[in-house]
């Protein structure tokens, strides 16, 4: 079972229904969710949170690109774990932002909030399993804890 309410989801979309309809899936499924509509908000928000944090975050946050606010987070030493959403569905994209550290790559498409509570699902617990594996160690061939 998926925990839900130890990860806190930001939204940073600047489309305000798209961002609207996002958190309404993901709270439905269980998440606390914030939306930032810009990538200084978005950064702020980060800055100011003590919870963990998934951040769903648009590959264009208004004039800004989302590499620009993954190296200020970079910068201040707040590595959030992301899903990149984008309308420009390039593989040159998803590449690009896999190597930035993106979990995962959705498209805009009409479909997107059928596959939006799933995949951060997966995300999730992909980040609960690394955090166990790092507190408790991870078995060795023989059963010991390395």
């Amino acid at each position: 079972m998926i925990e839900t309410q130890t990860h806190k989801i930001l939204i940073v979309e600047d489309n305000e229904g798209l961002a609207k309809l996002m958190q309404i899936t993901l709270e439905r499924s269980g998440y606390i969710t914030v939306i930032a509509r810009t990538a200084w908000q978005a950064r702020d928000l980060v800055q100011a949170m003590t919870e963990r944090v998934l951040m769903l975050l648009d590959y264009q946050i208004g004039d800004t690109p989302a590499s620009e606010l993954l190296d200020q987070l970079e910068k201040m030493q707040h590595p959030v774990p992301f899903i990149i959403i984008t309308g420009k569905g390039s593989e040159q994209v998803a590449v690009d932002m896999m190597k930035r550290g993106a979990r995962d790559y959705i498209v805009k498409t009409p479909d997107l909030v059928d596959q939006l509570a799933p995949l951060v699902d997966k995300v999730v617990e992909e980040i609960h399993r690394e955090q166990k594996r790092k507190l408790y160690g991870t078995p060795d061939t023989h059963g010991r804890q390395v």
